[in-house]
Formats: C-alpha cells, structure tokens, sequence
C-alpha cells in the first residue's frame, strides 16, 4: 500500500522478532510505526485515519471491545474498517462437537492463541457498539457456513 502511495501506519508489540528498522528503513518509505497493542492504542485528537485493516487480530485480544473503542476514535466518520477473524458461527460449532475436536480446536495447551471466538452475530454487537456499522460479510476458505474466517467490511458512523 505504501508503495501505491498510502501512508501506512502499522501497530505491534514490540518483540525480539520484530525489527522496527524494517518498518522506517529506506527500502519501506511511507510507513510510520506505533509499538503497542490496538487495546492501549494512544488517542490522538488530531489523528484520523480514513481505513483501518485488521487481519486475525481481535481473537488474541483480552480486551476486543476496547480496542474497537480505540479505532472508532482515530478514524474519520465515513471511514472504512476491514477486519477478519476465524469464524465460530452455530453450524461450524456443532460440526466441531459431532467431529470430538474441541480439545484439538481449542488447545488450552497451546501458549498464546485465540482467546475470543467469534461469530457474525457476536462481532456485530461488538462493531456497533464501538461505533461501526456492517455493510459486507465473506466468509474464506472450506465451504459456507463451515468457513476458516470471516471478513467484514464495516463503516464508522
């Protein structure tokens, strides 16, 4: 996107893993860097930002409500948010129960990983409240209803 001349900003925590040089070095004009979580995101009255991608994101979230609080405030009314996550709708649920792969669904084991799981109807609410209406739904990849992920395309209102 930086290269078709959008200024991108990228949000992560910092780790060993992640070389903030990449992000400013000379080979990735364009981009700006804020080390964080998009839970503690720095409010800035005169930052809006006109679309927001968030890929696989708010499932690692403790705090998903909060963090789309914090988008809604730094993003433009009219805005776009893109923003995907595994799907866990009702026929998806009861295909993993009848299968017995919940413990291997959802490996308690595991450090890290998905701590939210959520569905259509779920993300919705969550959307709404934080100030984003629904316009576009997909689901990706398996087949319908049984889908990995969804996408949803949502507007700030």
């Amino acid at each position: 996107m930086a290269a078709l001349g959008y200024r991108v900003t990228g949000i992560d925590f910092p780790t060993r893993d992640f070389d903030q040089s990449v992000i400013r070095s000379k080979t990735n004009p364009g981009w700006d860097l804020i080390a964080g979580s998009l839970e503690l995101l720095p409010l800035n009255d005169r930052v809006r930002f006109d679309a927001v991608i968030s890929i696989e994101v708010i499932e690692h979230l403790y705090r998903p409500r909060t963090a789309l609080r914090n988008l809604s405030a730094v993003m433009a009314p009219g805005a776009t948010l893109i923003l995907s996550t595994p799907y866990h709708g009702w026929l998806k649920n009861v295909a993993i129960s009848l299968a017995g792969d919940w413990d291997f669904h959802h490996d308690a084991l595991v450090e890290g990983g998905h701590i939210k799981f959520w569905s259509r109807r779920t993300l919705t609410i969550a959307l709404r409240e934080a100030g984003f209406e629904p316009i576009e739904w997909r689901g990706r990849g398996r087949v319908p209803w049984l889908w990995k992920s969804i996408m949803v395309k949502a507007r700030k209102i």
